[in-house]
């Protein structure tokens, strides 16, 4: 007897599905053997960070948790789509997940059915019981954090699997969902200070967090494979089981190995500073800028976040230098879209002002040069000036509040 598997798509024109690369790195074809979990891959801009879709082995059926507020309607009301029929036998792969299965050949669908409407088809599988909706508001309210998963997940990403760490956080910092963000924030802040202190925590004899074996390992040896098992082991313990972990790595007197894995927590510790930097130079340098400008300024002196004050200063100096200089022969390679290039070479309205500062904060380091540059070599001296105007301003209202806030300092001792 044929077993079915099936697969949606925007896409209601496909004869064969071919491999293509995605998240696994390698040309495949997808699948589920659950038709009710298929419909949420119907939109073309879907991820976890949408609906995340939980396994409930219990029912033998799917959870879909909205990870933004209304998700369900805001990306898939009113969106149709086509659900495909595929033999189950052609999808020999599996990716680790329960409702995943995949092909690295070509795959001919056997029969497509169109849904008029994602949500309502959603929606009708869940009053047929054959899945559950668990609203944003109540994401966390079974037992689970699912904000702590996604946080720690990204962690993983990060300082396991060594995925680009500039880019995961600048999307993670993107998400309706800022809770994320924060327990990630707080985590890498919490094992910096875990790793850069002094003190140790006495623990029982009989209390541990490595294995033995490991921790021998640790003692006379630094490669890579090593410090990540020390990230992935540490990642999962709880806070008191990580202060435990650490105090043992300590112990190994092992200073390349715990090099190693500080190292990468402060490059991350400071890649976040330099995304709040530009996220706040964003809004204050935009039209509403002098609105917020009092209330940013105050949040950014609390002492956890001098340093994102020091990186908002040292980007907004950067970025002035940069307007400031005379136009510099520019790369074959171009940074800013044609039409926005066109764009600005007659335009100097505060909407392209705000859209230039908003593109910029996605441009890595490396190339914002270029991409200056670019807005430079359009000749339009009007907008040129506008900008360098609105930088000098912000920034000699920064100098200014800090130079206040040292003498206030200083009259109190």
């Amino acid at each position: 007897m044929t077993e079915y598997a099936y697969h949606c798509s925007p896409n209601g024109d496909i004869e064969e599905f071919k491999p293509q690369v995605s998240s696994h790195g390698k040309p495949l074809v997808y699948a589920t053997p659950n038709k009710s979990l298929a419909l949420v891959f119907g939109i073309p801009e879907h991820n976890d960070y949408i609906i995340n879709p939980v396994y409930d082995a219990k029912s033998n059926s799917y959870i879909f948790v909205e990870m933004q507020p209304d998700a369900l309607t805001k990306y898939y009301r009113g969106k149709s789509a086509y659900l495909y029929t595929v033999n189950k036998d052609d999808f020999t792969e599996t990716t680790g997940w329960p409702g995943e299965i995949c092909s690295s050949k070509e795959v001919k669908p056997l029969s497509v059915e169109f849904i008029e409407d994602l949500e309502q088809a959603i929606l009708d599988e869940q009053k047929e019981g054959r899945l559950q909706i668990i609203s944003y508001d109540k994401r966390n309210d079974n037992g689970y954090n699912i904000d702590e998963f996604f946080a720690y997940r990204e962690m993983r990403n990060i300082f396991v699997k060594k995925q680009d760490a500039a880019h995961n956080i600048k999307h993670l910092m993107t998400l309706p969902n800022e809770y994320i963000f924060s327990i990630f924030q707080e985590q890498v802040n919490h094992l910096c200070q875990l790793f850069d202190s002094s003190c140790n925590i006495s623990q029982p004899r009989s209390e541990t967090a490595f294995f033995p074996k490991f921790l021998e390992k640790c003692k006379i040896d630094a490669n890579d494979e090593i410090v990540r098992d020390v990230f992935r082991q540490i990642i999962d313990f709880d806070e008191y089981k990580q202060q435990i972990a650490i105090t043992e790595l300590k112990s190994t007197n092992n200073e390349e190995l715990l090099q190693k894995i500080l190292s990468p927590l402060k490059e991350v510790k400071k890649i976040i500073s330099m995304n709040m930097a530009e996220n706040i130079l964003y809004k204050l340098v935009t039209d509403d800028g002098e609105q917020n400008y009092a209330k940013q300024i105050k949040t950014l002196k609390r002492t956890e976040n001098k340093k994102v004050l020091i990186e908002l200063k040292q980007t907004l100096k950067s970025y002035l230098g940069e307007f400031n200089k005379d136009v510099e022969p520019l790369g074959e390679d171009k940074i800013i879209p044609p039409k926005f290039i066109d764009r600005y070479k007659s335009d100097s309205s505060a909407e392209s002002i705000n859209d230039i500062f908003y593109n910029l904060q996605y441009v890595p380091v490396s190339k914002r040069i270029q991409a200056i540059g670019e807005i430079k070599a359009t000749g339009n001296r009007e907008l040129i000036k506008k900008i360098v105007f609105r930088l000098t301003k912000l920034h000699n209202n920064i100098e200014k509040d800090t130079k206040l806030t040292i003498a206030k300092s200083k009259d109190r001792e």
